[in-house]
């Protein structure tokens, strides 16, 4: 899989969960009222290839690339700041 369909899927994973749209399901989603989305300019995308493959990720698709997730390996912070 090519590091733009892993960033593309690792996005739309998170605006589902940061949107509150998986909660919005069952017979009781018609008497709650839906919950604001929420957006965000900062990702934490999983990069297997390495330090330098985010970085280019990130320069092609115009994010800056903060850098790894201190804890956990393979998982930089992204953060568009065109928006």
């Amino acid at each position: 899989m090519s590091p733009k369909v892993l960033l593309g899927l690792v996005l739309v994973l998170v605006f589902d969960i940061v949107g509150g749209m998986a909660s919005n399901v069952g017979p009781a989603a018609a008497t709650r009222q839906r919950r604001a989305p929420v957006y965000s300019n900062e990702f934490a995308v999983y990069i297997p290839a390495g330090p330098e493959a985010a970085a280019s990720i990130a320069e092609t698709l115009g994010f800056d690339n903060i850098g790894q997730v201190r804890t956990v390996q393979f998982f930089n912070v992204l953060v568009c700041s065109d928006r």
